[in-house]
Parts: structure tokens; C-alpha cells; sequence
């Protein structure tokens, strides 16, 4: 019995938060297949600060477990709803990974606030004693906001012909196949394994790493901007550097129990 089937809290009687998909959970029935773009979550107990604790489990897993955990409904406009605590659970590792991460930030948003301080490195200077020089930074959560997905929604797979006439179908990434993803990566196929995941088949036959390996760059780099329709969620934010002034990049640092924890560096 895995520790979400054991789960006993009352979803009712704790806060909760709306979080708006960027692509949504397809849930398919008699009348077709529907996009749930909307969820709603509450916020984390003690059995959530656990999920997020076991390092010994991949972050994606994590992410499965969070917020299946935390999920007490995917709806849409038009009425359609899952709402059963079996069924959510079930529903969270065939997400998207944007928009298991975009329900990330709202769990860690109802639970500790919008706020968020995150400690940063310059890649450009050093203090006297040769470490990178460091602050901290103040960051608003309800700042990353959700980047639609585009397309027919309601796809599955979808089909494309790159600009050398191979034909290719591709499936958007969902948390499951990241999983996947993980197992097969290796030092030897890792840009190929990455695409592995999402493309389906290759002129009608099974895709696999030695027919992925066998298209040129040209077609790869084709492929590889059709996943930019999946949507997402920005997780880099820029910066100045106190001292330097160098500007830079950073990536926010979700995924560990601290960034599901109050924040407690201090302030510069």
C-alpha cells in the first residue's frame, strides 16, 4: 500500500488554490475528450513535506506524488470534473510536465505564501576569499505564471513532416513518459533519448533511438521546437549582481523541502 492510499485528510477543511493548466488533463468519455484545464489544490500536510523529503525518489516521481496528494479536483468550463481521490491519483503522472510544475508553485504558494527568497550566486566575481559572491533575492511566486500550450488541445499525438519530407508523429511529454525518459538516458543517447519520449513513429514505423539517430540535425532541431506547443512555465528569473553588476540568469530552485519551506535566508 503506497503512503497516498492511506492518506486520511479532510480536503474540505484546509485552504486551497486555483491553478490554471497550461494545457490540462485530457479525460476522454461517451461525449469525447475533454481538457481539464483548471485544478485545485490545498495545501500540504506533514504527509507532503515526506513525498518531498525522500530524495532516494527522482523529482519527477515527486512531483506525480505531490500533487496527486494535493489534487481535490480537474475541471472544466462546461461541467466535466474528476473529483474521486483514486482517480486524481491516477490522473497526476499523465499531466504534463508544465503543468505538474505549475501546480508545484501553487501548493508551495497556499501552503507558506507568494513569497519566496532564494539565495544566488554571481558567475562573474568572487569575495576575498575566493567563493562566488552571494545575496538573496526576493521573488514573487504568483510572478511565474502559466504559458498556454497551443494547438488542438484535445490531441493525443500530433502529426508533422519536417523540411526533408521525413514523417514523424509526436506526443506531448507527459509525467509518466519523463519517467521513462529517466530510465533510458544514457551517457551515449542522451539528445536522442530525449526525443524518444515524445516522437511516436517515424515514417509509420515504431520510433526508435537507431531512427531517431539517422535524421539529420536540420530535421532534429525541427522537431525539437514543435515541443514549445506543449506550454509551460518560465523557471528562470534575471538578475544584477550587487557588486559586479554582471547580469544573468537563474533558475529557480524548486523540486527540494526547501523550496516547499518558509523561507528563512536572511535579507542582504
Amino acid at each position: 500500500m503506497s503512503v497516498l492510499d492511506t492518506k486520511t485528510i479532510d480536503d474540505a477543511k484546509v485552504p486551497s488554490i486555483e491553478a490554471k493548466l497550461p494545457r490540462g488533463y485530457l479525460l476522454q468519455d461517451s461525449d469525447g475528450v475533454h481538457v481539464l484545464g483548471t485544478a485545485i489544490l490545498r495545501e500540504m500536510s506533514g504527509l507532503e513535506e515526506d513525498i518531498i523529503a525522500d530524495d532516494k525518489v527522482s523529482f519527477t516521481k515527486r512531483m506525480h506524488r505531490l500533487v496527486g496528494s494535493c489534487l481535490t479536483s480537474l475541471s472544466d468550463d462546461e461541467g466535466h470534473s474528476i473529483v474521486d481521490r483514486s482517480a486524481l491519483i491516477k490522473a497526476a503522472p499523465q499531466m504534463l510536465m508544465s503543468d505538474l510544475l505549475v501546480c508545484a508553485l501553487r501548493i508551495r504558494e497556499v501552503t507558506v505564501g507568494d513569497e519566496l527568497r532564494q539565495i544566488v550566486k554571481c558567475p562573474n566575481c568572487t569575495t576575498d576569499d575566493g567563493q562566488p559572491f552571494s545575496w538573496t533575492v526576493r521573488l514573487s511566486l504568483s510572478d511565474f505564471k502559466a504559458l498556454p500550450a497551443e494547438g488542438d488541445l484535445t490531441k493525443a499525438v500530433r502529426e508533422y513532416t519536417t523540411s526533408r519530407g521525413t514523417r514523424i508523429t509526436w506526443a506531448m511529454m507527459t509525467g509518466d513518459m519523463e519517467l521513462t525518459h529517466e530510465k533510458k538516458k544514457t551517457s551515449k543517447n542522451k539528445a536522442t533519448a530525449a526525443l524518444l519520449i515524445r516522437v511516436q513513429t517515424v515514417n509509420d514505423e515504431p520510433a526508435t533511438i537507431e531512427n531517431l539517430q539517422a535524421l539529420s540535425y536540420k530535421e532534429r532541431v525541427e522537431i525539437r521546437k514543435l515541443f514549445d506547443q506543449e506550454g509551460g512555465i518560465e523557471t528562470e528569473f534575471d538578475v544584477i549582481c550587487r557588486e559586479c553588476e554582471h547580469e544573468f540568469r537563474v533558475l529557480l530552485a524548486i523540486g527540494g523541502v526547501n523550496f516547499f519551506a518558509p523561507s528563512e535566508t536572511s535579507e542582504d
